[in-house]
């Protein structure tokens, strides 16, 4: 093998780590940024139906992973919206329910996408997770949980795209 082969294969290789790395750093966040992003879909309103009409809004359920400056936080990020939503058991729950599905699919995947990595080479895996990241990113821009409630499909794909 001539030295030129090698040098553009090695220059191949780096490349194909380059996009790997930062396919992870940009991809695999999602679900370990989950308490931001639930709080976010709080003062959105989202699953805001499934509570009763008598729920006051604000807090009105117990946190008790959180601390209580994030609670503080969380309590004023909500009060301050001019569509203060109810939080209720359901609500949470539901919003539970999308994050142990993308959690779940995070330690699922991981066997089959190992095999897919062996059988089809890292370039067709790094394509098919950026369609998994892509059709989720689609998807959570569209998503409304009284109109479009994508979000159980959604978060899970983003795992996947994000773990592949």
């Amino acid at each position: 093998m001539d030295r030129s082969a090698t040098t553009s294969h090695t220059k191949s290789g780096y490349t194909l780590l380059a996009l790997a790395l930062l396919s992870v750093l940009l991809c695999s966040g999602l679900l370990f940024g989950w308490a931001p992003l639930q709080l976010l879909f709080l003062e959105e309103g989202q699953y805001s139906e499934l509570c009763d009409q008598q729920t006051k809004p604000g807090l009105s359920v117990a946190f008790p992973w959180r601390t209580k400056m994030e609670l503080d936080l969380a309590s004023i990020a909500i009060r301050d919206t001019a569509h203060a939503s109810p939080i209720c058991s359901e609500q949470l729950s539901r919003l539970n329910l999308i994050y142990t599905l993308g959690a779940f699919m995070l330690s699922a995947v991981s066997l089959p996408s190992g095999i897919f990595l062996d059988k089809f080479g890292p370039v067709y895996t790094l394509t098919m997770s950026a369609c998994f990241e892509i059709s989720g990113l689609i998807l959570l821009s569209i998503a409304d949980s009284q109109r479009l409630d994508t979000f159980i499909v959604t978060i899970p794909a983003m795992s996947i795209g994000g773990l592949l």
